[in-house]
């Protein structure tokens, strides 16, 4: 078996999730001051911190939002949040629906895994809060946010205090 050497990164961020064009996106955002990041295979890597505090996020059209189930029951990979509506912050996207951001961040050691980017997937290690509402921006552009609504996101929402941890 071919071994792999894990990347030792200093204070950077790690965004990763799956979305379906039309209807919604889930993000999760892993921030740490050290995280190891291993390839596993061609499809995924491991990716280990001691320390590291967690975000969970999700972009729901408003249809996902109205079809009854709560974040935890989503059928959809690209709907799935493991928490309960009561459990995040929501913002109002004009003419989509809404971003929704875990309101209590998990902190603690980490260890899991990430799929490298894929057709409806992400995966990305960025060293800056820009980066991460960078791509958060992307996301929502992907999934059919207006690119107005998008780009006025990190203003909108607080931007950093937003994820702030």
């Amino acid at each position: 078996m071919k071994q792999h050497r894990a990347a030792v990164l200093a204070r950077c961020y790690l965004i990763d999730g799956c979305y379906q064009s039309g209807a919604s996106a889930t993000i999760r955002i892993l921030m740490s001051s050290q995280l190891a990041v291993a390839p596993v295979n061609d499809e995924m890597s491991s990716v280990i911190a001691e320390n590291a505090v967690v975000i969970r996020a999700a972009v729901y059209r408003d249809s996902v939002l109205k079809n009854g189930w709560q974040p935890y029951d989503q059928p959809s990979p690209a709907a799935y949040v493991p928490l309960s509506f009561k459990a995040m912050k929501r913002h109002r996207l004009r003419g989509f629906g809404q971003l929704l951001v875990e309101a209590q961040p998990s902190r603690g050691p980490v260890s899991t895994f990430t799929y490298r980017e894929t057709a409806h997937g992400f995966s990305r290690v960025v060293s800056s809060l820009d980066e991460v509402w960078a791509t958060i921006v992307e996301i929502c552009e992907r999934v059919g946010v207006p690119p107005r609504i998008a780009n006025a996101l990190p203003k909108a929402t607080g931007g950093a205090d937003l994820l702030a941890a």
